[in-house]
């Protein structure tokens, strides 16, 4: 037996284990997206995190609109929460309901303040006209709403990351769309998240095996809450593992929306008029 026949029988043993450990919540979840709810770093501490900023009363669904669904990450999150989620993406996605493909930096084919919420997650870096996508979702967004956006930074390795992005490139690009940060979070919050997945992962099958439950779900929520912790603390070492070449790291960033917009032009104006 190979290699790769092992991590797909063990795969799949995780899945099956984490499906139980949720009572049948996430059965409807295809196999090919369950691995982000097996594995930290992936799905289910993110939705824990996102589900905390979210706009929302008990019990109260959400129209979420999720503009970029690849990996299915917060798309199968949060419609597991119970909201309703459309997807929105310029590539084609199988086995994922509910998707309308086209631009982010074309115009946006959805109605003026149709959405609750708008998640933007690893995708600004991709657009030439990132400016042009915010100011979509402004319009989109209702007035209550939130923009929850992700972004590295300085990650200019793969050739589809056309924008290079710092928290203040961020900060400033929100600002000229009319959006005001409330919560900012750098991600990953715990450090070597790698090296505690693998970890985890053996945990997962050793309990599996031993208990036949995962305890995936109570740990799920503990990561989240330490992830979330040390996001918004702990600045100073997270910079160093990026300067030592050890991690990279970026930002988490939940918005509403402002009457005031940063004008740039103006700035441009008042620091080179002679």
């Amino acid at each position: 037996m190979s290699f790769h026949s092992i991590r797909q029988k063990i795969d799949q043993l995780r899945i099956k284990y984490v499906r139980r450990e949720f009572d049948g919540s996430l059965d409807h979840i295809p196999d090919e997206y369950m691995l982000n709810f097996c594995s930290f770093s992936f799905g289910l501490e993110y939705i824990y995190l996102l589900n905390s900023f979210l706009p929302q009363k008990r019990n109260q669904k959400l129209k979420i609109l999720i503009v970029g669904v690849f990996g299915g990450r917060d798309f199968w999150g949060l419609e597991y929460q119970g909201h309703n989620v459309t997807g929105f993406d310029i590539s084609s996605i199988k086995n994922m309901p509910n998707v309308i493909y086209g631009n982010a930096e074309k115009k946006w084919p959805f109605n003026k303040s149709s959405f609750d919420v708008v998640i933007i997650g690893e995708v600004l870096e991709h657009l030439i006209n990132d400016s042009f996508a915010l100011s979509e979702a402004n319009k989109v967004l209702n007035n209550n709403g939130k923009l929850i956006i992700t972004v590295p930074y300085l990650d200019d390795n793969p050739v589809y990351h056309i924008r290079i992005h710092t928290k203040k490139t961020i900060e400033r690009l929100l600002k000229i769309n009319k959006f005001e940060t409330q919560i900012y979070i750098e991600r990953p919050g715990i450090f070597l998240k790698d090296w505690l997945n693998k970890i985890l992962n053996i945990f997962i099958l050793i309990s599996i095996i031993s208990f036949k439950k995962s305890f995936y779900r109570p740990i799920g929520k503990f990561l989240a809450k330490l992830d979330y912790f040390m996001g918004r603390n702990f600045f100073i070492p997270r910079r160093v593992l990026y300067v030592l070449g050890v991690k990279k790291y970026g930002g988490f960033f939940v918005c509403k929306k402002s009457n005031k917009s940063l004008l740039y032009l103006d700035e441009n104006i008042k620091a080179f008029s002679t």
